[in-house]
């Protein structure tokens, strides 16, 4: 009797799981099926299960199949590796752990172009410092995965333009120096350096209530009929700095305009990423142009002038008076009409 019931209650337990061999089955059936997931899991149950070397080694296969089909890299590689580590002379194997560093790579890779991407929308919208922080995470994964090195100088060449609106202008130049040195003739690399250059050797200097303040001027620029400066709002007391004016109709050049007065009108501008508003949004002044002569680079003078802005903060009305001196944008000579400063 009591050999009966043994027996009798192994054939029940029998009957609550499939053999590890079958199970081993039914997972490949699944996975020929499409049902990966599934597949998955008999894989797993069967790969503690079964005793058989060759068997346990076909469930290991098929489950680092099976993550390979969900797009599982990490749990895929780990798989491969571990028979690889089992065959060290096996050129499947070998090839799986290939093909899965391959994969990881991309996968990697396109994480890291939809980050850039996110990156310049928030550096458009004005977030500077999520921008360089998302485009710092790109660059080390294109850096890491020996990315084209036109992707590596487009990572760079983001945060380079975030530092310079940050105004951190040294961290700025040599991202941008870098980027060119990973795509040479990147003509708007080489334009953002340059550009960068110029905005080093602007200065706007003011005097607010017996303090002093050296500001940094992000544009400068003349067109056919206008004036405008973009400075970058440092000082506690100062408003932004979006400066705009209209030159005398009979200017012709450089020499017509020393020793001209222009009235100033602040306006809400864009530069770096977004537009710089705050209060007040009226700022007025004047410019005194004192000497301007041709730059030695063509399409740019040399200009000092004399600055003077007025301003309330809806309480009191403040003035500021200061000089202006650097590197401007000269006016197009064939662009007719009153386009912008090129920045």
């Amino acid at each position: 009797m009591r050999v009966a019931w043994i027996i009798l209650m192994l054939g029940l337990v029998a009957g609550c799981s499939a053999p590890p061999a079958r199970e081993l089955q039914e997972a490949k059936q699944d996975y020929a099926s499409g049902d990966y997931e599934r597949a998955a899991s008999k894989a797993r149950r069967a790969l503690t299960r079964v005793e058989d070397v060759s068997q346990k080694q076909a469930a290991q296969e098929l489950l680092a199949d099976t993550y390979l089909k969900q797009n599982d890299y990490s749990n895929a590689l780990t798989q491969y590796e571990e028979l690889l580590r089992q065959e060290p002379d096996s050129r499947k194997y070998r090839s799986g752990v290939q093909q899965v560093r391959s994969a990881l790579r991309e996968a990697a890779l396109r994480e890291a172009d939809a980050k850039l991407v996110q990156a310049e929308s928030g550096f458009h919208a004005g977030d500077v410092g999520g921008a360089t922080r998302l485009a710092q995470e790109a660059l080390n994964v294109y850096q890491t995965n020996a990315a084209p090195p036109s992707k590596i100088a487009s990572s760079q060449a983001l945060i380079g333009q975030c530092y310079v609106d940050r105004q951190q202008f040294q961290e700025a130049e040599d991202q941008l120096r870098q980027a060119l040195q990973n795509e040479p003739t990147n003509g708007a690399y080489q334009s953002a350096l340059r550009n960068l250059q110029k905005i080093k050797q602007r200065r706007l200097h003011l005097e607010i209530e017996g303090h002093s303040y050296d500001i940094p001027v992000m544009r400068f620029g003349f067109s056919r009929r206008s004036v405008e400066v973009v400075a970058s709002p440092t000082a506690g007391k100062l408003p932004y700095l979006g400066l705009r004016g209209t030159l005398p109709r009979d200017a012709t050049g450089p020499a017509s305009l020393e020793n001209t007065t222009v009235a100033l009108k602040g306006e809400p501008v864009a530069f770096g990423g977004a537009s710089q508003k705050s209060e007040p949004t009226s700022v007025e002044g004047s410019l005194t142009l004192r000497e301007i002569a041709p730059h030695g680079e063509a399409g740019f003078w040399d200009v000092q002038a004399e600055i003077v802005l007025k301003w309330s903060d809806g309480k009191v009305f403040r003035e500021a008076r200061g000089t202006l001196q650097g590197v401007a944008d000269a006016p197009a000579e064939s662009s007719p009409g009153d386009s912008p400063p090129r920045g």
